[in-house]
């Protein structure tokens, strides 16, 4: 007899777990994330002269509030000596917007429980989970105090996770001390994220060295030891592994903290080994993207874990329901390969998107400058630089194909200006679920301002291509920056982008195989320009990669992205990227968009302050825009229809056509 196969076992979302977030929420008198947001969001930053911050004030007024007043104080005073501590060598001083003061103060309140009873927490916690009726299919419940020694933070890319790092470091060692302590210990994904954290942490005071350095700073009892998560091993496999290091060296009693959580959640051996470094101390985490990591593991236990350890979610949706960010738009063409006039139709008008806002940064500087706005920068992922594939009978690869259209553009002129005509007058041929040109209407302003297709393309070049007149493009691999070939225009001194990639004399290879004209050259004096971008008079528009650019890379300068074959399994990456997109500065540092204030506003600051993304063949895309409505963000949700490509596309910008799905 065939026995019956057992039901496919459900899986939980993270959002419906959050359990020790409940719970502290519930302390501070909020029923849930949006009651607590909605109360505090209007909160004023800083502090009252009476020495209270204006969001403890308001937490206090509550009497719904279940913390006594005095403990509350407490807390609100401790993080303002924190923050003044981190504060005391700045040239400019931090102020904390008002969901980093509740980050801080939610902190407090575990971090002071769990030093006082844990026991006593861990059984107040778990009969708070058990009223709720908090479940997960089959999986064990029960808080213990073992479950207390992890803390999260679930908050977007750009809303300040580095400055609650530094709160945490401190809160800790206030609370615990540094007695018992093996090593304080931070894991980040990177070399490059390593030292932005170092950078950092000396800015707020705190202590840190690489392993391995030697000194006084180094051998501090609170010194930040800074490691990347693959050089953590479980053990040295050889002489050649000089840079790992073995976690049973470290021993088990350390204060962890964990850059870009996500990393390592599905369950590999890198989580095991960050879990065995912390087994009898204290681990923090944070992460932007927890909800699509564990989405991704279709793992319960795991999720159960988090729901067990996030103590405060400022997710995406509360980010940019708060009016922080940029707004978005979203355009992703899929379907089977379309030919490569009209791929290259698209990357055109996803040029003509960024020589927009160009344009506006250019001509609107001085009405722009209270709206601390950078100059504009276009970032071009694709899967992978030098997977090679047959498209068109030829060999080539996603970064390839944009190095081809770029030298298109500046080499052959009458195929530009025409196909810049077709765009402006919605003729791309690449059409929406609606029957409507994808481009119809999208470059109206840029044809009344620019002119003629030919008096846009005279300027295109001059302004992102930093070119006289068409040539073609030129390929310079800079000698001293492995991985960085910079791109320029035929008869132009100065480069427009940069192809930061990890295996030069391979992309190069197969450039050369394409036999498209592309020039190869050497630059032997020009040294990295990677970490030159973000400085004053970079003349770099462009970043090509393949995912160089998702973490340890911080730049106010993102406006326009182009994606190309990112698959499903590289959601947690894709909205980390998206999130560097809407970081923006905004007016008065406030980090917001200002078109939900009151103007008047400069004309060009809506589409300076909007990250537009264009998609081909992102199959992503189509979960990212199942993500944007779950997290009660308007979206688009086309008909397919049977032409040469189909459209989707999802916009943060209510339209006619925009199907709302807020959420309570």
């Amino acid at each position: 007899m065939r026995r019956m196969a057992s039901p496919p076992k459900a899986l939980q979302r993270l959002e419906a777990q959050l359990m020790l977030l409940g719970w502290a929420n519930l302390q501070f008198g909020f029923g849930s994330n949006k009651e607590l947001f909605n109360a505090l969001k209007d909160a004023e930053e800083g502090y009252h002269p009476d020495g209270r911050s204006h969001v403890g004030r308001m937490l206090g007024s509550r009497k719904q509030c279940a913390i006594p007043p005095g403990d509350l104080a407490r807390y609100d005073d401790n993080v303002r000596r924190h923050l003044a501590s981190m504060n005391a060598r700045r040239r400019e001083p931090i102020t904390l917007r008002y969901f980093q003061q509740l980050a801080a103060l939610y902190a407090e309140l575990f971090l002071d429980r769990r030093a006082a009873a844990p026991e006593a927490l861990a059984d107040e916690i778990d009969r708070y989970v058990r009223a709720r009726g908090h479940s997960v299919t089959h999986v064990v419940r029960e808080f213990t105090p073992a479950d207390l020694n992890k803390l999260a933070f679930w908050m977007a890319t750009g809303s300040g996770k580095t400055l609650i790092m530094h709160l945490n470091y401190l809160q800790f060692l206030h609370y615990g001390g540094d007695e018992g302590l093996d090593n304080i210990i931070l894991i980040t994904p990177n070399e490059g994220l390593s030292a932005q954290h170092m950078a950092e942490m000396e800015a707020s005071g705190i202590p840190s060295a690489r392993f391995g350095e030697t000194g006084l700073l180094a051998g501090h009892r609170r010194t930040v030891r800074v490691t990347e998560i693959t050089k953590l091993v479980e053990r040295k496999k050889g002489k050649g592994t000089g840079v790992s290091i073995e976690v049973q060296a470290l021993g088990d009693r350390n204060l962890v903290f964990v850059d870009e959580g996500h990393r390592g959640a599905s369950g590999e051996a890198w989580r095991a080994v960050r879990e065995a470094v912390a087994a009898r101390g204290f681990t923090f985490e944070y992460s932007a993207t927890f909800g699509q990591a564990l989405a991704a593991a279709r793992d319960n236990r795991l999720t159960l874990d988090y729901g067990k350890s996030i103590v405060f979610d400022y997710s995406y949706r509360y980010f940019h329901g708060d009016g922080f960010g940029k707004d978005f738009r979203v355009l992703n063409v899929t379907g089977s390969d379309p030919p490569r006039e009209l791929t290259d139709r698209l990357l055109l008008g996803n040029l003509l998107s960024f020589h927009e806002q160009l344009c506006a940064y250019r001509d609107n500087a001085a009405a722009l400058r209270d709206y601390n706005l950078e100059p504009p920068l276009w970032v071009f992922v694709g899967r992978s630089v030098n997977a090679v594939f047959r498209r068109n009978r030829r060999d080539t690869s996603d970064v390839l194909d944009v190095q081809l259209f770029l030298h298109r553009v500046l080499s052959d002129p009458a195929w530009a200006k025409d196909a810049i005509g077709r765009l402006l007058r919605g003729e791309s041929g690449l059409y929406s679920a609606w029957k409507v040109d994808l481009f119809a209407g999208r470059f109206d302003e840029l044809a009344e301002s620019g002119g003629s297709p030919a008096r846009i393309y005279a300027d295109l070049l001059k302004s992102f291509f930093h070119a006289d007149g068409p040539g073609g493009l030129r390929l310079c691999d800079i000698r001293g920056a492995p991985g960085e070939l910079g791109l320029k225009a035929a008869g132009s001194d100065h480069y427009f982008g940069l192809t930061y990639i990890g295996d030069t004399p391979q992309f190069k290879k197969l450039a050369i195989k394409a036999d498209a004209g592309i020039i190869m050259e050497e630059d032997a004096v020009g040294g990295s320009m990677f970490g030159r971008v973000n400085e004053a008079g970079a003349t770099v528009n462009v970043l090509i990669g393949a995912k160089k650019f998702v973490e340890g890379w911080n730049s106010w300068r993102v406006s326009n992205m182009g994606l190309m074959n990112v698959g499903t399994g590289e959601g947690s990456e894709i909205i980390q990227l998206f999130g560097r997109g809407v970081r923006l500065k905004g007016r008065g540092m406030s980090l917001k968009r200002s078109t939900p204030d009151d103007g008047p506003h400069p004309d060009k600051v809506g589409l300076l302050e909007t990250l537009n993304i264009f998609a081909l063949r992102a199959d992503y895309m189509n979960k990212f825009r199942q993500y944007l409505e779950r997290e009660g963000l308007e979206a688009h949700d086309p008909v397919p229809l049977k032409v040469p490509v189909r459209a989707t596309a999802a916009t943060s910008r209510r339209t006619p056509t925009s199907r709302s799905t807020r959420t309570a």
